[in-house]
């Protein structure tokens, strides 16, 4: 077992703000990596780890670095991206998203096939236990339509998991914050 611990300051991207983490990985397939194999992978883990924002945690559940892409035409479609961890000794199901500030939200993949780029909805996304699953541009990410404009800039998310709402604030930020 290969593992390390990262401490981080819980705030602002990559740092900032004042509450002290820390975030233990363990890496346990490396026996047989190569000592620059096992430095590289722990090195990217704790890149991770310290600019990986929580924003929410429930049920075993973290919630990281989501926002909702602020669309370009007034009531457009958008996207939002983050991640969720699954700390739990179980897998669960994410089953829905809704947020208060848009008239729709789709869990969507982007997919290639036969060299054609194209999104599917998915009806729901296991979260395996002890695993992180990002949504990401080009990947797994929330469809968003109808999207209303927000005075403080924040929506209110309500993640369905296993069929329980867990609910927190979405920054709606320009592409280029990010």
């Amino acid at each position: 077992i290969f593992g390390f611990w990262v401490k981080k300051l819980d705030g602002g991207s990559c740092g900032g703000g004042t509450k002290a983490m820390t975030v233990r990985r363990t890496l346990h397939q490396v026996r047989s990596w190569s000592a620059a194999t096992r430095i590289s992978a722990t090195f990217v883990a704790m890149l991770f780890a310290a600019c990986n924002q929580v924003q929410h945690r429930e049920n075993g559940l973290v919630f990281g670095d989501w926002y909702i892409v602020k669309p370009v035409v007034d009531n457009g479609m958008t996207t939002a991206y983050g991640t969720i961890t699954n700390s739990a000794a179980g897998a669960t199901t994410l089953d829905a998203v809704a947020l208060d500030c848009a008239e729709k939200v789709e869990l969507h993949e982007t997919i290639e096939s036969a060299g054609r780029v194209s999104m599917v909805g998915l009806g729901r996304v296991t979260l395996p236990a002890g695993l992180t699953l990002a949504f990401q541009p080009g990947k797994k990410h929330l469809m968003i339509s109808g999207l209303r404009q927000i005075a403080d800039g924040k929506c209110r998310a309500t993640f369905t998991v296993a069929g329980r709402g867990i609910s927190f604030e979405i920054p709606i930020r320009d592409r280029r914050d990010r």
